[in-house]
């Protein structure tokens, strides 16, 4: 894939991931466009509460958006989180990455494997679905 065309397919990843957010993000609660600035109450894709998970979406912008844990999050209050979406090796790739204090159940979300089950189908299913409708 030449430059040109890894960064046209991230320009277009990128506007629907963030303009249809809800529709293709695995927590539910901020709604279709991502903005700066807003609070969100993340849910389950099925309208469940997912452990009073609260954010402020920090950043949006060069292929990537940041989110702010709040108070009650279970990544721990402070710590940010931001989504990257690359081109490595000629594949659409989702980088998640988490900085800050973590929270009591930050670690062993990654111990049993929450963090793969969670970002791994948002980063083969969901981010292809954006372009074949399924």
């Amino acid at each position: 894939m030449s430059g040109k065309s890894s960064e046209a397919l991230l320009d277009a990843v990128f506007s629907r991931a963030t303009t249809h957010f809800s529709t293709y993000f695995p927590f539910k609660g901020c709604g279709q466009v991502l903005r700066v600035g807003a609070t969100c109450d993340l849910f389950g894709g099925k309208g469940e509460p997912v452990a009073a998970a609260p954010i402020r979406v920090l950043a949006v912008g060069g292929h990537s958006f940041t989110f702010l844990a709040l108070p009650g999050h279970p990544e721990g209050a402070g710590r940010t989180i931001t989504f990257t979406f690359v081109v490595k090796g000629g594949q659409l790739r989702l980088q998640v990455s988490a900085q800050g204090k973590p929270g009591l159940l930050s670690e062993p979300s990654l111990d049993v494997g929450v963090v793969t089950q969670t970002w791994g189908p948002y980063a083969t299913r969901g981010l292809r679905s954006m372009f074949t409708g399924g």
